[in-house]
């Protein structure tokens, strides 16, 4: 009897000990048990629902909490999982066990020390920790200079930058889909190709007026200058603030002048910008993103509004030895070391019937073709050397909005016919880089006028002999030709069954194989292996075109006729 009553007391003493041990009332391992499960549920459905991009970093001393943002709540003296907390539209917060806390202007910060704070007054030995899991959505008006205006739903970790970003985004993707595309895409390609001029030049080609001057007009009726190029450059929330519920952000116009500061030379990022009264040599700097790699650091100079030149001293993580106070015009210029420019050594490619294919080491602008080919141990005996070729590799710039560019730009200041339009259409689309050599005439004919200079990423390509000429068209027996050594065209086609009955014999052409360039036959053309021989059909001209074409002889004969009376009648007399 006595060990029945000492496990009884014993049994409630340790229960009373448990409930008060942080801050637990009773133990329910049922109920913690359904706590649990409910908790990683909310949790992994939240986690489904947040797969939308992540446009800026939350900085808690500067997001502002409001109605409709998802706080996590972790209290490990109840349970391992995570609570989430919503905000409400009155900027509260249901915290479980504690009741309502009331987070209207504070920042998540505030908001975080607050509500950890009001449970450790309840439970001092809690382990808490608070997060937002998931930013709300804002209404926000983005206008100005945007490809559109227009009212937007964004996540309040947006900062107004992003904003800008995503309104234009998604003004540009409509355009993409509708007959503006074509004006849209000509307008960014002449903004890459100025960018283009002026990439390896180190000058500055685009003032910034408006990122330095935008507006947000908030839903109280205050304002903030918004300055993100100073934001970014400083790496400072404090000029590129958090979007809120109503914000109305104005982007100013491009101005025709303005005062202005300009960092160029040497730097990653040159640039022309609107002027603040507090801007400084230490954002100019950091505005240019460091130096390039031929960046001379002891060739800085600064004109700075006043006329008068200055040496600057900067270390190369872009500290100033003396910040200075920037004034409107100032000019900050990073000089270049000078690099030898030119390549000394390259490397070129051999392919096909060569001794030892490979690449192989030259001077760019010095070694010849023939040097090469020694290189690579010689021609094989089944080289054909009038299909030999070298193509030179292009930086050619190609634009993905216009690829009709380059023949615009090339027969702007043509004089040819409209016919002779379509025929450098097709030209120039289907042009290949070439390198001008006949290695035929190089090495059978001795001709060193061949022996062409190479450059750096040459290819080399020698092939075998095709044995055979492709003849078709208006002959008889269309096909392959077996090659014959010294052959004209007229030779082949009748090897092909000769002419069909609707051949133009005149319009028969030579095809070159190694270039697709048309010959017609003459004296000393002989084809080659590789050739095609096309042979046409008279040209087809439009209904009433060859009656036209009578008309005008019979009128000629008519006029040289009259003429002929007239001179015989004037002489008589």
């Amino acid at each position: 009897m006595t060990n029945k009553v000492f496990f009884v007391v014993f049994f409630l003493c340790a229960n009373f000990l448990l409930s008060q041990i942080k801050g637990l009332s009773t133990i329910d391992p049922e109920k913690l048990f359904q706590e649990d499960f409910i908790g990683k549920l909310d949790k992994d459905q939240e986690a489904i629902k947040d797969l939308t991009a992540v446009g800026n970093i939350v900085d808690p001393k500067y997001y502002c909490i409001g109605p409709g943002d998802l706080l996590a709540l972790q209290n490990l003296t109840f349970s391992v999982n995570t609570e989430y907390i919503r905000v409400t539209p009155e900027v509260s917060v249901m915290v479980p066990r504690i009741g309502e806390i009331n987070l209207k202007g504070l920042t998540l910060e505030k908001a975080r020390e607050l509500i950890i704070g009001t449970i450790k007054k309840r439970n001092p030995d809690a382990i808490v920790s608070l997060s937002l899991y998931k930013p709300r959505n804002v209404l926000v008006s983005v206008k100005g200079n945007v490809i559109k205006d227009g009212v937007y739903a964004f996540p309040s970790s947006y900062r107004v930058s992003t904003a800008i970003q995503m309104a234009n985004l998604t003004q540009t993707q409509n355009i993409f889909q509708q007959q503006q595309f074509f004006t849209f895409s000509r307008y960014k390609d002449l903004q890459k190709e100025s960018e283009r001029f002026y990439d390896a030049s180190g000058m500055a080609h685009k003032k910034d007026y408006s990122l330095r001057n935008v507006t947000v007009i908030h839903s109280d009726g205050s304002s903030e200058t918004v300055d993100i190029i100073k934001a970014i450059a400083l790496n400072n929330p404090d000029y590129d603030i958090y979007i809120k519920e109503n914000d109305e952000i104005i982007v100013p116009y491009e101005l025709e002048e303005f005062p202005t500061i300009t960092v160029a030379g040497s730097v990653r990022k040159p640039g022309i910008y609107a002027y603040k009264k507090d801007d400084d040599l230490n954002f100019l700097l950091k505005v240019s993103c460091g130096f390039t790699d031929e960046a001379d650091l002891d060739n800085i100079l600064l004109i700075n509004g006043d006329g008068i030149t200055q040496k600057i001293s900067v270390s190369a993580d872009l500290i100033p030895s003396n910040n200075l106070p920037l004034y409107p015009g100032a000019i900050l210029n990073v000089g270049r070391k000078n690099i030898k420019s030119v390549q000394s050594s390259g490397l070129v490619s051999v392919i096909g019937n060569v001794k030892k294919s490979g690449n192989y080491f030259i001077t760019p602008g010095k070694t010849r073709v023939k040097e090469v080919i020694e290189m690579a141990g010689g021609l094989t005996s089944d080289a054909y050397l009038p299909l030999a070729t070298i193509i030179r590799k292009e930086n050619k710039y190609l634009s993905v909005f216009n690829p009709g560019k380059e023949y615009y730009e090339k027969f702007k200041q043509t004089d040819l016919t409209m016919e002779d339009t379509s025929r450098f259409n097709i030209d120039i689309s289907f042009r290949k880089p070439y390198v001008a050599c006949d290695f035929y005439d190089l090495f059978m004919k001795n001709d060193e006028s061949q022996n062409v200079i190479l450059e750096d990423g040459d290819l080399i390509t020698i092939p075998s002999n095709p044995k055979s000429v492709f003849v078709f068209g208006q002959v008889k027996n269309p096909g392959y030709v077996n090659f014959s050594e010294g052959k004209d065209m007229f030779w082949y086609i009748e090897r092909a069954g000769g002419f069909a009955p609707k051949a133009d014999k005149k319009r028969s052409r030579i095809i070159r194989g190694k270039n697709k360039v048309w010959i017609e036959q003459e004296k000393d053309v002989i084809v080659y292996a590789g050739d095609e021989i096309y042979v046409p059909k008279p040209a087809d001209l439009p209904p009433g075109i060859e009656l036209q074409n009578y008309s005008l002889i019979a009128t000629a004969i008519t006029t040289a006729i009259s003429l002929s009376y007239l001179l015989i009648t004037l002489f008589r007399k």
